[in-house]
């Protein structure tokens, strides 16, 4: 079954919507927004400004979370097929800095996780 992703970056927290394909018509799966976490005070997280799938694997960008230092975040499925989105784990770059980005881009090679930043 094929899977879709769509990101809705706007207002103060970025939101991913997942869904599944059921044979001919696309469902609504699940509804992920970035984890708590250090706030942004004037902008938004634009979570889901990157997002890429493949093989179970869910990885979304952040790029101005935690005040522009960025993070990305990867979501497993559950029980395979079918089964739910869970956060497994939380990226951010060892060095961040405000105007960084981590997240601006993301991508997937076989069990390789790559994230795109701005910054030094």
């Amino acid at each position: 079954a094929g899977v879709l992703v769509v990101s809705a970056v706007g207002g103060k927290r970025g939101t991913v919507y997942t869904y599944r394909d059921t044979g001919g018509s696309w469902e609504l799966e699940g509804v992920l927004v970035a984890p708590s976490g250090p706030s942004n005070e004037k902008i938004s997280d634009m979570f889901g400004g990157a997002v890429v799938v493949s093989a179970g694997v869910l990885v979304v960008g952040a790029k101005e979370y935690n005040n522009g230092k960025g993070g990305a975040f990867v979501y497993s499925r559950d029980g395979g097929a079918g089964g739910a989105w869970t956060l497994a784990q939380k990226l951010s770059s060892q060095d961040a800095v405000e105007g960084d980005s981590f997240g601006v881009s993301v991508g997937l090679l076989d069990n390789v996780i790559i994230v795109g930043k701005l910054g030094p």
